[in-house]
């Protein structure tokens, strides 16, 4: 949180006022220094604006999913309160998405974040099809140092083609988190460890009145291996189960899958888990993936990168009730461009199905996790 007159005074404390200024979004720098002698002293904020109004925009490439272009647009302090509104457009080959959100400081209650969204989007994975409309709200407050809790509500509505009523799914639901990051990058870290517990209960319509609840629980750790950090072990771990219904009366958006999308890599998308009588990939009730790199930083602009990944998605709300386990490894170079690194990575399945192909390539920003 930001500094408090009368409280004590400490290095941690100037760095924390800076983080915050710098979680804004409205400045490229911010220092605070303490001036004077004890035992009262002035603090002087020094800060560099960013540019009000950003466009930003990735491209991600896989051999099975094939492209994705996203384009964001940004308005920051468009109230004068550092307010940030965004917009995002994805257009895939499998998937459209547009999102709105407006973000704002000290809503409702001192200390807490607004983080409103609307977002709509189109999903078509191997005839599998859903369209999906969301409204959420959620607000965010420090609960203590580095732990983040989340809060909210949403209002959902689901066009899954794949259920036997004829898809349309109205969903009231509402969220709770809990975050703990104290990891010293957010797209390329090389120490400290995540964690995330999520709750999510909904009541659903669709022609039956329906419940059910997602617990999810992610984490990852980095390690470096030596003071330079160019040699980092990463890992990760994904659980998450749905309990109250039966997987078949749960909507496709909310079901959880694995494979694909540069995460679970070597396979296709959402295709490490359950699949119908159609080849279609249908999710599961129930989620593993686990996730480890060793990172090789081998100079100021380029690394290379070995992993292994695996787990799936199963059709019991028990991990592992219901499905196949599977692993996939490969290989992978990074450039370490001014916005982040730049990632290619090669995977092979170790256990593929089918007609799967043997290689998988990704391209995308940000390192897997």
């Amino acid at each position: 949180s930001m500094l408090e007159t009368g409280e004590l005074l400490t290095p941690k404390r100037l760095k924390d006022a800076e983080d915050r200024l710098l979680e804004t979004g409205i400045f490229n720098a911010a220092r605070a220094d303490a001036i004077g002698s004890a035992p009262a002293r002035t603090i002087r904020l020094s800060v560099t604006e960013r540019p009000m109004r950003t466009i930003s925009g990735a491209i991600k490439w896989s051999m099975q999913d094939g492209f994705a272009i996203e384009a964001a647009w940004e308005h920051r302090n468009i109230f004068g309160d550092a307010e940030r509104l965004r917009a995002s457009l994805t257009l895939g080959e499998q998937r459209q998405a547009l999102e709105v959100s407006l973000r704002r400081y000290d809503t409702f209650f001192d200390g807490h974040t607004l983080l409103a969204t609307f977002e709509v989007a189109h999903e078509d994975v191997d005839g599998q099809i859903y369209e999906h409309a969301a409204l959420i709200g959620t607000l965010e407050t420090d609960i203590y140092d580095k732990i983040v809790g989340r809060y909210g509500a949403s209002v959902e509505f689901v066009r899954d083609e794949g259920l036997t009523n004829g898809g349309d799914y109205a969903l009231i639901g509402l969220r709770g988190e809990v975050a703990f990051d104290n990891s010293n990058d957010l797209l390329d870290p090389t120490e400290g460890y995540r964690l995330t517990l999520r709750a999510l209960p909904y009541l659903g319509y669709d022609g039956d009145l329906r419940n059910f609840i997602i617990l999810e629980a992610f984490g990852s750790a980095y390690i470096p291996l030596d003071r330079q950090k160019e040699f980092v072990l990463a890992g990760r771990l994904r659980v998450g189960s749905i309990f109250g219904e039966e997987r078949a009366d749960i909507p496709l958006p909310k079901r959880f899958f694995a494979g694909g999308g540069g995460l679970f890599r070597g396979y296709s998308y959402k295709r490490a888990g359950p699949i119908d009588i159609d080849d279609r990939p249908i999710g599961g009730a129930s989620v593993v993936e686990v996730n480890a790199e060793a990172r090789w930083r081998i100079n100021e602009d380029f690394g290379a990168v070995a992993f292994v990944d695996g787990g799936g998605a199963f059709e019991g709300a028990m991990p592992g009730d219901g499905g196949d386990w599977f692993v996939g490894a490969g290989l992978g170079v990074r450039y370490y461009s001014p916005i982040g690194p730049v990632r290619l990575d090669v995977a092979a399945p170790i256990n593929a199905r089918e007609g799967e192909p043997g290689v998988q390539v990704y391209i995308s920003i940000g390192q897997a996790f």
